[in-house]
């Protein structure tokens, strides 16, 4: 572009390696929550060095990305990038527990809009699941797209679309990536099939079918999150 500033496709290079640390650094963390041994085909890192080593590992990713992240010396992407960790954290706590629990832990974290909604949420199985999706997979997508659009000095309408373009992306790569765990071949995914299911999680299929039959749903429902 004309008049685009000289280190700006280098500066954006950085923000996606800001975002690639962010997700692996997620991986490493859910890989122990979920007791998973493999990813991508290899031995999951907590089955190689441990739960502490993998959780540190985690941790420090996140540090070394925040670092970076700093260095970008852009206020606004700095914010806009560290809601993605902790949007990672409530949709790890809503994948854990109900959003309306009472526990100290939900009050905490959803004492927003969110926790205003959740008795509502609670009566809509697929609503609360697509707004765990969007916590764990999507924001990083949405956050990502729009932050890559702040550093081009882009116009506000193009930085709203990037977000919603990451975000819709991230819901549905979450949505096929459910899809897969049931239908999908455990050597092509790089981690064993049904994981959700064995999990107790409900997704996306499961949350289809139930609402298809009746039977299903009260076979279901006792072993589901």
């Amino acid at each position: 572009l004309p008049r685009q500033r000289p280190d700006l496709p280098q500066t954006q290079r950085r923000l996606a390696e800001i975002s690639e640390m962010i997700h692996t650094a997620s991986l490493f963390h859910d890989d122990v929550i979920d007791k998973s041994d493999t990813r991508r085909n290899r031995p999951a890192v907590h089955t190689v060095f441990g739960n502490k080593m993998a959780i540190l590992a985690g941790d420090y990713l996140l540090a070394r990305a925040s670092i970076s992240l700093a260095r970008l010396r852009n206020v606004e992407v700095v914010e806009t990038m560290s809601t993605i960790i902790e949007h990672l954290v409530r949709g790890e706590v809503m994948q854990m527990k109900p959003l309306d629990d009472g526990s100290d832990t939900s009050k905490a974290l959803f004492q927003d809009e969110t926790h205003a909604k959740s008795l509502r949420v609670r009566q809509q199985p697929l609503e609360y699941y697509l707004r765990k999706n969007f916590y764990k997979t999507a924001s990083l997508m949405a956050n990502s797209c729009k932050s890559t659009a702040l550093l081009s000095d882009a116009p506000d309408d193009i930085i709203a679309a990037s977000y919603r373009y990451g975000k819709h992306v991230g819901l549905a790569f979450q949505l096929v990536d459910d899809y897969l765990d049931y239908t999908g071949d455990a050597t092509s995914l790089g981690k064993p099939l049904l994981a959700d299911l064995h999990a107790g999680l409900s997704t996306a299929p499961v949350l289809f079918a139930s609402s298809q039959s009746s039977a299903l749903h009260e076979t279901l429902q006792p072993l589901m999150a």
